[in-house]
């Protein structure tokens, strides 16, 4: 870096353990589960608009396997980054295995997810349209889905992650008898 300090970026991951699917009906099309604040005016406005179109359920204060349980009911699980962040939710609403649209962000997503591969993009102004297709598309949501969580129970767990920083210390950490 300007600085001369070698920084890796790890990002967020998912616990396979505690996202993961569970057996109740997906009786939900649009599924949120995060916070929508007073600040948090982007989000407030793209759920808003989005509940004009289709059936939109928001839970907030609600973690771990009951998050689980609510994003596996819904066809679709909702995100909104709140900075162009690639934040928990991808990672966790993929590894449930529910099919996730989220906004384009160019921070790290697409290094890891093909836009209609492993989940789908949208631009503010094509929220509509691409949750309108996936609904009507409910085969093709499901495959799009399975990829995706087979991708982020693979390569994006926190086992995963811990995996890489511990090569990343070995491979900056002189061997023991260099230090001798």
């Amino acid at each position: 870096g300007a600085r001369g300090i070698e920084a890796t970026w790890l990002p967020l991951g998912c616990d396979p353990a505690v996202h993961r699917p569970h057996s109740v009906p997906r009786d939900l099309e649009v599924v949120f589960v995060g916070h929508v604040r007073p600040f948090h005016h982007r989000r407030r406005q793209l759920l808003d608009r989005l509940a004009q179109r289709c059936a939109v359920h928001e839970a907030q204060g609600v973690f771990l396997h009951d998050m689980a349980a609510r994003l596996s009911r819904g066809r679709i699980a909702f995100n909104a980054s709140l900075a162009g962040d690639l934040n928990m939710r991808v990672f966790e609403a993929l590894s449930v295995g529910t099919f996730l649209v989220t906004d384009r962000i160019e921070n790290g997503q697409e290094q890891f997810f093909a836009d209609g591969e492993h989940l789908a993009l949208y631009d503010d102004d094509t929220l509509e349209d691409v949750v309108a297709h996936y609904l009507a598309r409910p085969e093709l949501a499901d495959q799009v889905a399975a990829r995706g969580q087979r991708l982020v129970q693979r390569h994006h767990t926190y086992g995963n992650r811990v995996d890489q920083l511990l090569a990343q210390v070995a491979s900056r950490t002189p061997a023991r008898e260099a230090r001798s």
